[in-house]
């Protein structure tokens, strides 16, 4: 019974998780985009040849396998549920009634929830976070490995995870060996996927070389929303120069890079997750009620 009544608020949060995505639905959102990529290789297309991505190739792929079971945006919105309410149970272990403040963030500010890549990275960083305050054997080569994934769900932010992640070992040879052997396991089976398929020139042209012809032409800047994230990155950096030694700071500040090179509200949700996600790892917040 005492098991029973410690799932029940999971089993909730997932339901809501479920109706919010099913009723804040917008047509053109990310969402959209990223089913039609896990749909395209359901269905057979060959990533970066038949269509073209942005992004390295994790989440597509990752995503694609649940719509064998159904083919439909309900399916992706119910897995990303799953994860969000995995990754919740994470951050209830590491702060505690806390972690309800960064909940009402991720729904309130709905793309938190849906399935989308830029949702995916704060689920792996979340992961990370857990990880890093967890001791057991192994943990290192996870560690690196979910560094890699988030690599390989977007290059452009999970790149920054690299240094956090050897800063914190710096100095112990053993855990960086572990780490890096994490981080080079997920690596082989996506790089066997291209090499088998023919589209490791378009993965290459696409993902780097079309990743800077896509930060040139992005046209949704928006200066209020600059703004705003210059105010939040300040008070982000006086919080970790009060706690350099937290190097768990590094890893949300290095997620910021969401923001880049789109520079519009959409990104910028994401960041206001993150702040509120840093603030609750550096303050003690009395007075919460679940």
């Amino acid at each position: 019974m005492k098991n029973i009544k410690n799932i029940i608020p999971y089993i909730v949060i997932f339901i809501v998780l479920v109706i919010t995505n099913l009723f804040c639905f917008q047509i053109n959102m990310d969402e959209l985009w990223n089913y039609g990529f896990s749909y395209a290789i359901r269905i057979g297309e060959i990533p970066y040849n038949d269509f073209n991505m942005v992004i390295t190739p994790f989440y597509p792929l990752l995503m694609s396998i649940p719509l064998f079971i159904n083919n439909s945006l309900l399916t992706m919105i119910i897995v990303q549920s799953i994860l969000i309410t995995v990754s919740f149970y994470l951050l209830n272990k590491m702060y505690g009634k806390k972690s309800f403040l960064l909940l009402i963030i991720m729904i309130f500010f709905y793309p938190n929830i849906t399935p989308s890549y830029n949702s995916f990275i704060n689920i792996l960083l979340i992961g990370l976070l857990f990880l890093e305050l967890t001791k057991f054997k192994y943990k290192d080569i996870l560690i690196g490995m979910l560094v890699a994934i988030a690599i390989l769900t977007k290059q452009s932010i999970g790149i920054f995870f690299i240094i956090p992640t050897i800063l914190i070992k710096l100095f112990k040879k053993e855990k960086i060996k572990y780490r890096i052997l994490g981080f080079i396991i997920p690596f082989i089976p996506i790089s066997i996927y291209l090499y088998k398929v023919k589209a490791i020139k378009n993965f290459i042209d696409q993902c780097f070389l079309g990743l800077f012809s896509f930060s040139g032409n992005a046209a949704n800047l928006d200066i209020l929303a600059v703004i705003l994230f210059g105010l939040i990155l300040f008070l982000s950096i006086k919080i970790i120069i009060k706690n350099k030694k937290d190097y768990s700071n590094y890893y949300i500040l290095g997620a910021y890079s969401i923001f880049i090179p789109t520079f519009d509200y959409l990104h910028l949700v994401y960041v206001v997750f993150l702040f509120t996600l840093l603030i609750i790892n550096n303050y003690e917040i009395t007075g919460i009620n679940i």
